[in-house]
């Protein structure tokens, strides 16, 4: 199937509620943590949302699969920090 028609259909079955979410967290001893949301429907695991913060990250990561196994990883990366002459 395609990639696009298959990352189409899995945001709509989100939108409409079709897919069963189990998340589970993942928090350190710090600043870090991260949150796993796994989307099944029929029992079938049709994605994976990763999200991990920390001080100066957020990251999130879209893992989709297709028969079992994965199909297509969608990144998205924001980082910050302050600017020189702003830092304590």
């Amino acid at each position: 199937m395609d990639i696009q028609k298959s990352f189409e259909r899995l945001k709509v079955w989100r939108c409409q509620g079709k897919l069963d979410v189990v998340k589970k967290d993942f928090e350190s001893k710090g600043e870090a943590s991260a949150i796993a949301s796994y989307f099944y429907q029929r029992k079938i695991l049709r994605m994976i949302k990763v999200e991990y913060k920390d001080m100066t990250t957020i990251l999130t990561k879209y893992l989709y699969f297709s028969s079992g196994k994965p199909s297509f990883i969608f990144r998205i990366d924001n980082t910050w920090t302050f600017a020189e002459r702003m830092a304590a």
